[in-house]
């Protein structure tokens, strides 16, 4: 019976998470079909790369840097993940724009689409996700390769590493140890 209780327990993912979930996996290329044959199942809690909540089962982290994913962040696929806090696709092969149904993740606190191959501007309802400031060296988001705008007062893009900015038209106008190409 202590073998069955530990398993009859474990928490089961939200069928909103899980169709998001497989949305996002399911129109990625490279990597991504690796990740598809991993995401097997209903419990998407116990998938690589995701966290959850005991209580709810909602996701809270999708943290996949470096899984070789390929191809476009599909459209809304996961907004759908309405408890998420921590979201890190850095050094993938990522193309297309950064989201802008990013913005409306009220819970998201750390955000790195670092070193993909996203282009354009960083959509400007970023800026009311609150908890994307900088609080110490692992909260706060992190862009590199592509271009980008930064009021002042409005988010510090800082972190252990320089802050890298590359593209055309862009304006830094304040923070330290900036490479701009």
């Amino acid at each position: 019976l202590a073998f069955l209780l530990p398993a009859a327990s474990a928490t089961t993912c939200h069928a909103d998470d899980l169709r998001a979930l497989r949305g996002f996996a399911g129109n990625l290329s490279g990597g991504g079909v690796l990740l598809r044959a991993m995401w097997s199942g209903a419990s998407c809690c116990g998938w690589e790369g995701v966290g959850c909540d005991g209580q709810s089962g909602r996701v809270m982290a999708l943290l996949l840097p470096g899984r070789g994913l390929a191809g476009p962040i599909a459209g809304a696929s996961l907004a759908g993940l309405v408890q998420l806090e921590e979201l890190n696709l850095s050094n993938n092969k990522l193309i297309g724009t950064v989201p802008s149904w990013i913005g409306e993740l009220d819970h998201l606190c750390y955000l790195d689409l670092s070193d993909n191959l996203l282009v354009g501007k960083v959509p400007k309802n970023l800026i009311n996700l609150k908890g994307l400031a900088t609080t110490g060296r692992l909260m706060g988001m992190a862009f590199t390769s592509m271009p980008l705008h930064v009021m002042r007062n409005r988010r510090i893009l800082q972190q252990q590493r320089p802050n890298i900015i590359s593209g055309t038209n862009n304006k830094v106008r304040s923070g330290r140890t900036n490479v701009l190409s």
